[in-house]
């Protein structure tokens, strides 16, 4: 008889393996349910065959693992498999009816479905899988917001059902309950019912609620079965916190909330709720020209090269910036002056924008871009206009950028994607002549 995990593996299609630290699709869920049904399934006929079925049960949970990657589930598995061996020491059969039962339990985790009473705001993220963590990204969205009173969330719901009642603003789920640190605890302290779409209505304090625009933004967010408590939400907080801080590319920036999307005629364990710490990408410095070797890495290119007579250079100052500074002119049918980084291929990889801190002198300048997607005379740019001896940040996405070859702009060019910038430049041209300087400090990645 071949070994149960080989059985599994030969009646599955291929499932590839997941990079470290990453969420995987909900497909990968059902695929693994229908193989640990099967497992479940062959376990009961070595049972039959007078055998314990523990060696399926243990091929089975340590498939598991393997599937789901680094995941809360993989780790859940794993201590099964861990629990199960120690008790057979003792009753092979009896650890082998525990494992059942325990993989009994993740499958109906695997395969839980929330129970929605209400549809989700505009844009609004499916609901995080149970026992899955995950970073998504919430829309702009408007809410009606109310302080916890001596009545508790009772009486901050009612408040906010009069109001949206009155107002014929429609119910949507889920319900979000702001919560407070407490020592080694938490309390709630504000509960909001989100619009189902940010035009209705307008922002304003309307009696003891307050309804207010929230900005797009990042959680961490953890999927729960059952019904909702403080020791919860606690656990799942810290779950949260130790996902995040494995992962240096984020940082907290704002309260633990919980996302509610039931009402109490969803008892039990057909309850879901989730568990979210607002995050935000932290800083990462591509070029900090307070290093003075960060200058020396770039060079002139100017219209120098066409027969023009525009100059240019990038020096460091002596007060931690550098100094983009030149001449342009129009003589010769010149016009453009730039200077071009050394390579920075890879480094911006993981961006989903770029600042540069900046001090100019009133004109506009380019940030340029060159990829290894095309030929090595097209280049991305994005313009910005600069205030005169004043310090500012301009941020960027690949979106603003647009592909270029000669000052033509070209149509049939796919658009600039991060992951494939060789190399940085700054530009000034459009006829601005005469003296020009551009101080840029840093430029980061966010």
């Amino acid at each position: 008889m071949l070994p149960t995990l080989l059985v599994l593996a030969m009646s599955l299609s291929p499932i590839s393996s997941l990079p470290q630290g990453s969420s995987y699709e909900q497909p990968l869920r059902v695929q693994v349910a229908e193989g640990l049904s099967r497992a479940l399934g062959l376990s009961q006929v070595t049972k039959d065959a007078d055998s314990s079925g523990l060696v399926p049960l243990l091929e089975a949970a340590e498939w598991v693992s393997g599937q789901l990657g680094d995941s809360l589930l993989s780790k859940q598995a794993d201590e099964l498999v861990y629990n199960a061996r120690w008790r057979a020491i003792n009753d092979k059969y009896e650890a082998a009816k525990w494992l059942e039962r325990e993989l009994s339990g993740l499958l109906r985790i695997l395969t839980f479905e929330p129970v929605l009473e209400a549809d989700l705001p505009v844009g609004f993220p499916a609901p995080t899988p149970v026992q899955e963590i995950e970073l998504k990204l919430y829309p702009e969205y408007r809410s009606a917001v109310t302080k916890m009173g001596m009545t508790g969330s009772n009486g901050a719901f009612w408040k906010l059902f009069m109001h949206i009642t009155n107002n014929d603003i429609p119910m949507t789920a889920p319900v979000e309950m702001t919560y407070e640190e407490r020592g080694k605890g938490m309390r709630e302290s504000k509960m909001a019912f989100l619009y189902g779409d940010p035009e209705l209505g307008a922002p304003g304090a309307k009696g003891f609620v307050v309804v207010s625009d929230q900005e797009a933004n990042w959680v961490v967010s953890l999927g729960c079965r059952g019904t909702e408590s403080e020791a919860r939400t606690v656990e799942a907080r810290d779950l949260l916190l130790e996902w995040i801080e494995q992962r240096p590319e984020l940082e907290v920036s704002g309260k633990v909330r919980v996302m509610g999307y039931n009402s109490p005629a969803v008892r039990g364990s057909k309850r879901y709720f989730e568990v979210q710490i607002p995050v935000r990408k932290t800083v990462v410095s591509l070029i900090d020209f307070s290093q003075k070797e960060e200058a020396a890495n770039w060079t002139p290119v100017n219209d120098t090269v066409m027969g023009g007579r525009s100059s240019s250079r990038m020096k460091n100052s002596d007060d931690g910036y550098a100094r983009f500074t030149g001449s342009l002119s129009l003589e010769n049918n010149g016009g453009f002056a730039s200077v071009r980084s050394g390579s920075v291929e890879g480094d911006l990889v993981d961006a989903d924008r770029v600042t540069l801190k900046i001090r100019g002198d009133g004109k506009t300048y380019k940030l340029r871009m060159r990829s290894s997607a095309t030929n090595s005379w097209v280049t991305y740019q994005a313009s910005f206009k600069t205030e005169n001896n004043k310090w500012s940040e301009v941020t960027f996405s690949a979106e603003d950028f647009t592909p270029v070859l000669r000052g033509r702009v070209l149509r049939d060019v796919a658009p600039l994607s991060f992951e494939e910038v060789t190399s940085l430049g700054l530009m000034i041209s459009d006829k601005q002549t005469g003296d020009f300087e551009l101080q840029v400090a840093s430029i980061e990645l966010r």
